[in-house]
């Protein structure tokens, strides 16, 4: 539809719609890792405070875009050596969701739209020990529970896309515990 057919059926664009309509965007495939534990408060999920890049002041699980020619679980593998210094196998990667995120980036002056398509993985982290191993990348980590992760999102200091895949890994595991328990 031209611009004008668009007014005539939707009615005036906002001056917000108008800019994202003629503003460049671009798309980076990524991952997630979510590392989980049974720690002293029961299950915790491994959070990294961002201090560089897209989402710069989020907390947020180890995460990247695929570089040229990787698959979405060698990413995975990847990031987690350099986010958090963990060494991990292909078959500890336990698919969880498909999900995206966006925001806006100024580069060079010029607003674009960067769209985030990833997949997210979960991996057990109980006899690893993972560590900030990507300091210009994060200033701290820290272990949180689900009750942690509600509050954090409600403050804005985490996404509401993390808190449904920490709802939906803790799902899971208990799912899996009662069905082992019969």
């Amino acid at each position: 539809l031209t611009p004008r057919e668009k007014e005539s059926i939707f009615g005036p664009m906002s001056a917000r719609q108008e800019a994202r309509e003629r503003r460049e965007s671009k798309i980076v495939p990524s991952v997630q890792v979510v590392l989980f534990r049974n720690g002293e408060q029961g299950l915790e999920f491994l959070l990294f405070h961002r201090i560089s890049g897209a989402f710069t002041g989020n907390w947020a699980p180890v995460g990247g875009a695929l570089e040229e020619g990787e698959s979405t679980r060698q990413a995975a593998i990847r990031e987690s050596l350099e986010e958090a210094g963990v060494e991990l196998e292909e078959r500890q990667l336990r698919f969880i969701r498909k999900t995206s995120a966006s925001t806006d980036r100024v580069i060079d002056g010029k607003t674009i739209w960067y769209i985030y398509p990833f997949q997210v993985f979960a991996v057990s982290a109980d006899g690893l020990k993972p560590s900030n191993t990507a300091t210009g990348e994060h200033d701290e980590m820290k272990w949180i529970t689900l009750t942690e992760a509600s509050s954090m999102q409600d403050q804005g200091l985490i996404s509401n896309t993390t808190l449904e895949t920490f709802t939906m890994i803790q799902a899971r595991i208990q799912g899996l515990q009662q069905s082992s328990h019969l």
